[in-house]
């Protein structure tokens, strides 16, 4: 049945695949819609708008002349507000800075506007959160420095509320690149315990075992052994000689503390030959393990043991769900927090604190749909495309030639300068802009590739 289990793993892949691309279409077009409607706005009524790139199969002309495309290849789209017309052109080098600004701004504010209705219906449906409760502390670490201590639940960040891991984790990325200390506020036998204030100049963002790990400290889960129950025939396990019954202990000198610990290793390490220290039968035994890679789009490693199920503890977890206005002021709050959070890893990868390996490009994306699908989530995929469109909303300001920001930038210049720039010059910025762009693309894909195959952590 093995050959069955691969087509349903390919077939899901390909609906990933197709799905992210989807997504990532409809989002782009909604971009470029923005643009088309302040356009109409201000009188420029455009020459084509097109879903797709490549030949033309289908073509409609709308009352205003515009010629709406259906082409060949679905991914994206673009509006063509002038075409090859130099009345066209002419009419919109006359417009004022303003309306300029307005149609440049248009599709910037479509993803704004949709990431805000996204998460708003994500805060009235409700969701599921993690208690912020902390299990251990590190020693000397940050987390240790100012106070806190296993079992502490962590209430407060620099005076807001939280609700979930992700309300630590935001706020530690925000103040580590935009500077500024934290204060945190926890919950400790009863009582309401206000930990010392601290910068985050020691937290190091390299660290592997992620961002709450390199603070120093560990979430409350549940207790859920590390203890085998099965071991598949012909597997990696069965081959190094793990038997059912085995409690993994360490894995190369790293503790082993539960059967979390002991999936996140091996999902994370595929190829890796390891050193492993279990229990059985009352004894330390030490065996040598070959971890086997395993999937299609998001590889991972698999040694072919299983781990009896999670005892799911209803202590550890919330739901939070918001009336129409308080959903609304949240989500407008956390659209705010994602673009700061873009800024701050910017001014991160300038720093040097994040690198270029870091960053997700289109086949994370891909990845990232695959899982969210797998896990049938509605609520998880409405947050995802969300954040998807308030980077794509953050990356169209930046002021670099050929996005959104870079032409705010240009027709700033030649308002301050009181005439336009030459076409020459304005071919030569995009020409070399996109060309840079271009490859930070291909960087950054290859990155996403080699870490799906475990070439880099």
């Amino acid at each position: 049945m093995e050959w069955l289990a691969g087509i349903i793993a390919t077939l899901l892949a390909c609906a990933a695949i197709i799905g992210s691309l989807g997504i990532i279409s409809i989002i782009v077009i909604c971009h470029e819609l923005g643009h088309y409607y302040c356009a109409l706005r201000v009188g420029i009524i455009a020459e084509s708008v097109a879903i797709g790139f490549g030949r033309i199969i289908f073509t409609r002309t709308d009352s205003n002349r515009t010629q709406w495309q259906l082409r060949l290849w679905p991914l994206g789209g673009y509006v063509d507000l002038c075409g090859q017309k130099k009345r066209k052109i002419q009419q919109y080098i006359n417009l004022s800075y303003s309306k300029k600004l307005f149609i440049l701004s248009g599709g910037v504010a479509v993803n704004a506007l949709i990431a805000v209705l996204l998460l708003w219906l994500c805060n009235l449906i409700g969701y599921e959160y993690a208690i912020t409760q902390v299990q251990h502390v590190r020693a000397h670490s940050i987390a240790d420095k100012i106070g806190m201590k296993a079992k502490d639940t962590i209430i407060k960040m620099n005076q807001q509320t939280v609700t979930g891991w992700r309300d630590i984790a935001m706020p530690l990325i925000i103040q580590k690149g935009l500077g500024g200390n934290i204060q945190m506020s926890v919950k400790r036998a009863g009582r309401i315990v206000q930990l010392k204030p601290s910068d985050l100049s020691d937290l190091s963002l390299q660290h592997q075992r992620g961002l709450l790990a390199a603070f120093g400290i560990k979430p409350m889960r549940e207790h859920w052994p590390a203890t085998i129950t099965a071991v598949k025939a012909k597997s990696s396990a069965a081959s190094a000689g793990l038997k059912a019954g085995d409690t993994i202990i360490s894995i190369d000198q790293d503790q082993i503390n539960n059967a979390e610990d002991l999936l996140t290793f091996i999902q994370e390490n595929p190829g890796r030959k390891v050193n492993i220290s279990l229990k059985r039968q009352g004894k330390i035994q030490k065996i040598r393990l070959q971890i086997a890679s395993k999937g299609t789009i998001t590889a991972k490693g698999y040694i072919g043991i299983q781990i009896a199920e999670v005892v799911r503890d209803a202590r550890l977890y919330g739901y939070a769900q918001y009336g129409p206005i308080p959903g609304l002021i949240n989500a407008l709050s956390d659209t705010w927090d994602y673009l700061r959070l873009q800024t701050a890893t910017l001014a991160l990868m300038i720093s040097g604190d994040v690198t270029l390996k870091a960053i997700g490009g289109p086949v994370v994306i891909i990845a990232q749909t695959l899982n969210i699908i797998s896990l049938q989530s509605l609520v998880m995929l409405m947050n995802w495309i969300a954040i998807i469109n308030i980077s794509l909303a953050f990356i169209n300001v930046l002021p670099i030639p050929i996005f959104d920001g870079g032409r705010i930038l240009l027709i700033s210049i030649e308002a301050l300068r009181g005439k336009p720039l030459k076409q020459s010059t304005q071919s030569n910025i995009e020409g070399i802009t996109f060309a840079l762009l271009l490859g930070l693309f291909a960087t950054i894909t290859y990155n996403d590739i080699a870490r799906i195959l475990g070439l880099i952590q």
